[in-house]
Order: C-alpha cells, then structure tokens, then sequence
C-alpha cells in the first residue's frame, strides 16, 4: 500500500488563521506518500508566506491564475493532482494522524472507489462540539445520500480514474456545496467504503466559507439534482420518493436563507409545502409560526447537526 500516491489538495482563500495546524495535521500522518496540492486562490493574507516557510518537498505551491469561486478552484486543483488517490482538507480543517492510511484501507477491503468517514466537529477555538459517524455502511449508497447526506470534505478520498473515465469534476456553477454535488454523481455508479470512526476534525464557525454562501445551498442542491436527472433519467421513476425528500432539503435551505434575510412569511409559505414530508419540516414551521426568535434558537441547537 505505501507505494500509492495521494494527492490531498487544500483550496485557500485568505485562510491564515488556521492554515499551520491544517498543514501540520497533513505531516503528521501515519501514512507518508502524499503530496499537498495547495492551490492559492489568490489569497491577499499571509497565506502564501505560510505555506513557503514549509521546506517539505511534497509540498506544492500553486498560485492560481486568477480568483474564481470554490467550485471553480477544486476543479482546476484536481487536473493538477499526480496521486492515485485524491483527498480533501479545508484550511480550517485537520486530520486525525491515520486519516489517510484508514482511507486507504477501507477502498482495498471493500473494492470501493470512492470512501468517507466520520468527523469530530470543533469550535473555532478548537473545542469538541460533537462528534457525526455515518449512519451508513459501504455499498451503494445513493439512495441513502439522497434522503441524508452525510459526507464532509475533510473525510472522503476519491480514485482519480472515477474523475477521468466518468468525466466528473467539480462543478463550475456550484459555489456553496461542491462536495455534495461530486459525491452525489459519483454515487449513482459508484461504490463507497465507509468508516464508521472519526479520521478528521472539522471546525464549524460562522466565518468559515460555507456558512458565507448560505444563499446557495438551495440552488445549488437543485442544480445538482437536476444534473443527475438529466444525465440519469430512469433515476427519477426508480428514486422517485428520495428525490422528493432531496428537493424539500432545498426548500428548508431557502427557507432558513429568507428567515435570516427577514423575510419570515415567505419562509413560512416555502416550510408550509414540506411540512409533510418530514416531521422535521413540520417541526421547523411550528417553530417559525411561533416566533423568529425560537427558530433562531433551534438553528443555534442545530448548528452542528446535519440538517
């Protein structure tokens, strides 16, 4: 196994402040064959000078031409990947020491292509909030990843062939949910390894770039569905009662959008038509039909949660 290459790539954007512990985590690995794909996506912090104060020959420096949106920027990281193997760390993310090594392990017991795991979510002063296993085991999963996708970035590692002969990469159109909209087209034909231990930590924090593209989320997801629709059209009639599920994701997703925009009978109309769906969304409507003040206080509970 050591004689495999992976290529972990980390996309930044003025990520100084976590960046060294990011990258320390990636040194520290059990497993030593990899390269760093650092794609600076024309950082204007001390990001750069961070990165070259690291003498590690498998570090890769890479100052992208000019500054695109996340999507674009993973994209453009991957088609410079030399590995075998093509894994993920945000800058302010970490990996647990065996993260690469346990990765490689699951795809060689379970002939899988594509492996995720479970996470250990943290504060911004790098304190546990909690931890999320996947709920999943390894097989074929995208009917489960329709109804609850569960993957974070940090934890999944893809073969390079599945980006070159499936002619999958990321999406230039998606700007707040890349990872879902790789893994979910890679989860139509592929088979997934799943590891149901912590192999990463993942810092969740307002600042950070996800919670930034918010407003996204539901286009994104409907975009992606929509893709996987068209590029698969038995799945519809074959999924129908997932992708129902999927689409009302995005709903909440805009409803939560307009909430925190002000716009609270509009979020109500969109909760309105889920609310049957899930006892969650019909949990989320009473909320909001009570007060604007007991939904942001659920969100606040619900900050680490997957929904």
């Amino acid at each position: 196994m050591d004689d495999i290459k992976v290529s972990v790539i980390m996309n930044c954007y003025n990520g100084e402040i976590f960046l060294r512990e990011a990258i320390d985590s990636l040194l520290a690995q059990t497993y030593k064959n990899w390269e760093l794909v650092f794609w600076d996506n024309r950082s204007n912090d001390r990001s750069r000078s961070i990165v070259k104060s690291y003498t590690d020959s498998r570090i890769r420096y890479i100052l992208a031409p000019k500054h695109t949106n996340l999507g674009t920027a993973r994209r453009l990281a991957v088609n410079e990947c030399l590995g075998e193997y093509i894994s993920f760390l945000d800058t302010d993310d970490l990996y647990l020491k065996q993260n690469l090594e346990k990765k490689l392990q699951a795809i060689a017991v379970e002939n899988a292509e594509v492996v995720y795991g479970g996470a250990i979510q943290i504060l911004q002063d790098g304190s546990e909030a909690r931890i999320n296993l996947p709920k999943n085991k390894s097989g074929f999963l995208f009917r489960n990843l329709l109804k609850q996708f569960e993957i974070d970035v940090a934890t999944m590692m893809v073969k390079r062939t599945s980006f070159i002969q499936e002619k999958i990469n990321f999406d230039d159109r998606v700007y707040g949910s890349e990872e879902y909209n790789l893994m979910m087209r890679l989860a139509v034909n592929k088979r997934f390894a799943v590891i149901n231990e912590p192999i990463a930590k993942v810092r969740i924090h307002r600042a950070s770039l996800t919670y930034s593209v918010m407003e996204k989320w539901a286009q994104d997801r409907r975009l992606t569905l929509h893709t996987i629709m068209q590029d698969n059209p038995n799945l519809k009639g074959q999924y129908e009662s997932e992708f129902r599920e999927a689409f009302a994701r995005a709903d909440y997703y805009e409803a939560r959008w307009l909430v925190d925009q002000g716009e609270v009978v509009n979020a109500k109309a969109i909760l309105s038509n889920i609310k049957f769906i899930d006892w969650r969304y019909f949990g989320l409507y009473a909320v909001l039909s009570t007060s604007k003040a007991l939904w942001n206080l659920t969100h606040q509970l619900l900050r680490s949660s997957r929904l």
